[in-house]
């Protein structure tokens, strides 16, 4: 999709700017996403691997990297909208400038700890597009393959890599995506749409609706998707991994106790799409009954004593 101002003068002309990045996240992300899943659901998660499906691993890591070329690109984006040229250096960073950006147009805002967010989303995208080298040493049998131990080569990894990893265990810090190539998987895809949806509602209240936009039109079910909020819940829903499930949700509990004021209101987010009742995460769902998986309650209206679907008012009962 072209952004288009127009230029009014007696011949019409037109400026086109190009950041096409932004339309990686519509048309390619959503059929990454679907591959990823269908083989992540298959892991036995009782079991820890020194990797992950193949399929896994290369459709998850090829979103992820296409996730944060589009963060750029809005990032670009927004700056040219403007009136703004981007920084030079390192106070040109995309996490540093999208944390500043926010700042000004919002009192208060945490703009440090938006950074660090935003940085390890670059962080895994740098593994992943630099091709970082793992030394693994397994063992194995007909049943089973172990590592018995690996390190990554000293050669890969810059500054924000040394600063937002713990090397002991592969993860960075905040987050815990996987920077172990071969363990790269749909959690981390995830994660990193999470980070997304709340970069594109932080943009809308500081910046107005529309800034960073893109339609995620999925069918599930028969039902489609309109929204980032609503394909996170879908596969939220259907998480098999019950730890995961967990660690989203205490995330996401943190995310709004830190962004909460500073996103727009409504469900249009996944970390605000939480059950009025008991506040548990995924309430409003691709269905015409809205229902919370962790206290019961629906949403909906009620015809011969069944609730149906949702009435205009979307009172709940």
């Amino acid at each position: 999709m072209y952004n288009v101002v127009a230029m009014t003068d007696r011949n019409h002309k037109q400026k086109i700017i190009t950041p096409i990045g932004a339309n990686f996240v519509e048309f390619i992300v959503p059929h990454l996403m679907a591959e990823a899943f269908t083989a992540y659901k298959k892991r036995n998660f009782t079991k820890t691997y020194f990797q992950v499906n193949p399929c896994e691993n290369s459709h998850s890591a090829a979103a992820i990297v296409l996730v944060a070329v589009a963060i750029e690109a809005y990032r670009n984006r927004i700056y040219y909208m403007g009136g703004e040229s981007v920084p030079k250096g390192t106070k040109g960073s995309v996490p540093s400038t999208i944390g500043k950006m926010f700042l000004r147009k919002l009192s208060g805002f945490p703009d440090q700890k938006f950074e660090t967010i935003v940085q390890e989303v670059f962080v895994v995208r740098d593994v992943i597009v630099h091709s970082h080298i793992h030394e693994l040493n397994v063992v194995f049998n007909s049943r089973n393959w172990d590592m018995v131990k690996g390190r990554k080569l000293n050669e890969y990894g810059d500054g924000k890599f040394k600063k937002s990893v713990d090397t002991k265990i592969g993860k960075t810090n905040l987050i815990g995506f996987n920077v172990q190539p071969l363990k790269i998987g749909f959690e981390d895809l995830f994660k990193t749409l999470l980070v997304l949806d709340l970069f594109a509602g932080i943009a809308e209240k500081a910046l107005g609706r529309g800034c960073v936009s893109f339609a995620l039109l999925q069918k599930f079910d028969n039902h489609w998707t309109k929204n980032l909020s609503q394909l996170l819940t879908h596969y939220y829903d259907q998480a098999p991994n019950q730890k995961f499930a967990e660690w989203v949700e205490s995330f996401s509990k943190g995310l709004r106790e830190d962004f909460g004021s500073f996103l727009p209101d409504g469900d249009d987010c996944f970390i605000t799409n939480t059950c009025p009742k008991c506040s548990a995460l995924g309430f409003h769902k691709l269905e015409e009954v809205w229902r919370c998986n962790a206290c019961g309650v629906k949403l909906g209206f009620k015809l011969n004593g069944i609730i149906t679907s949702k009435p205009l008012n979307q009172d709940h009962e």
